[in-house]
């Protein structure tokens, strides 16, 4: 079996959710039960004390967010990073 390894800017992603978390008025716990992934572990994600997260995971929030690749580039503007293309598909 080959192991494919993602490397991704999990600061940026963070400050992402967390800024359209905000500008959308959704609370953590909102996002939790809309993604399916547990507010401990959006908080962790927002506070950058996550350690290992899925793509899998953030691709769950991204799309509860509906961060899609078209919205996405707005928002990233505004924060000067590069865009991600989510849901990532296997």
């Amino acid at each position: 079996y080959a192991t494919l390894m993602i490397t991704y800017d999990l600061s940026f992603i963070a400050q992402l959710i967390k800024t359209e978390r905000a500008i959308i008025g959704v609370t953590q716990k909102q996002l939790a039960l809309d993604s399916g992934v547990s507010r401990a572990t959006i908080n962790a994600l927002e506070n950058l004390k996550a350690k290992d997260v899925s793509v899998n995971t953030l691709s769950k929030i991204m799309m509860a967010l509906r961060l899609t690749s078209e919205n996405q580039e707005s928002a990233s503007k505004n924060l000067h990073q590069p865009t991600f293309n989510f849901p990532y598909v296997w």
